[in-house]
């Protein structure tokens, strides 16, 4: 009876906490989307692309942090299942060398990758996080689960702070604390929903089954952040036509 009460109150604390921040991420994109009208009313092209970065920036850290959130929840059951003979010490290996790699490889990764495409590099880092929790799945060896992890380490390391730079620059002047306040939200909602789906998974179509999700999510990731530097590449060869096509100033285009 007493775990019947716990689990109905922590369903309905979840759904409302679901509630509450849908209603503000929803308040808070029409809020970011009149005050960039009201900015950029004289480059409207250049706000749809920022608008199109911005919202599939966010949808991707979203989904990106529903692998993430299965770090704290799935990931060590897995390990250990995986490799009963190592048991915890699995899962302390594991994070041990992700915090090494951080602490190592990320101020020389950020050096390295600033001089490329903040998009594509997002959506790099989405894949490599997907690729990673894939190589998991066909891990026979733990030396497989320790590649896995150098893996979706890089992509973590990747992702998150271009995703968090690109809600900076693609926000309106007056919204970029507000960008980064829907940035925390999305992480925040993925680690409420992404335990319980993991979850779900885990003990419903078995456990490799997160791991499938994870690479069709980092893939549409960066599929998707192509497709949004493809189309701005097109847009600028198109205004660069145009302009090499408008006759000299003060002269008469039908003579």
């Amino acid at each position: 009876m007493v775990f019947t009460i716990f689990y109905l109150a922590a369903g309905v604390i979840f759904l409302l906490t679901l509630y509450a921040a849908a209603s503000t991420f929803r308040h808070s994109l029409l809020t970011m989307k009149q005050g960039e009208n009201a900015s950029l009313q004289t480059s409207s092209v250049s706000h749809d692309r920022n608008t199109k970065v911005l919202i599939h920036t966010l949808i991707s850290v979203f989904a990106v942090g529903l692998i993430i959130a299965q770090l704290g929840s799935t990931y060590p059951v897995y390990i250990k299942e995986a490799f009963p003979e190592l048991g915890t010490k699995a899962v302390s290996v594991l994070f041990i060398l992700d915090t090494v790699l951080i602490v190592i490889f990320q101020a020389p990764l950020a050096h390295l990758y600033q001089h490329y495409n903040t998009l594509l590099v997002m959506g790099v880092g989405a894949f490599l996080m997907g690729v990673g929790m894939f190589v998991l799945s066909l891990s026979s060896t733990f030396m497989m689960a320790m590649l896995s992890c150098a893996i979706w380490t890089t992509g973590e390391m990747l992702f998150i702070p271009t995703a968090q730079l690109l809600c900076y620059q693609n926000a309106a002047s007056r919204k970029k604390g507000q960008s980064l306040g829907i940035f925390q939200s999305s992480f925040a909602l993925s680690a409420i929903i992404g335990p319980l789906m993991g979850g779900y998974l885990y003990g419903g179509t078995g456990p490799d089954t997160m791991w499938y999700i994870s690479m069709i999510i980092g893939t549409a990731c960066l599929l998707v952040s192509i497709s949004i530097q493809e189309k701005k590449k097109n847009t600028h060869k198109q205004k660069s036509n145009n302009k090499l096509k408008a006759p000299p100033h003060g002269t008469r285009p039908d003579l």
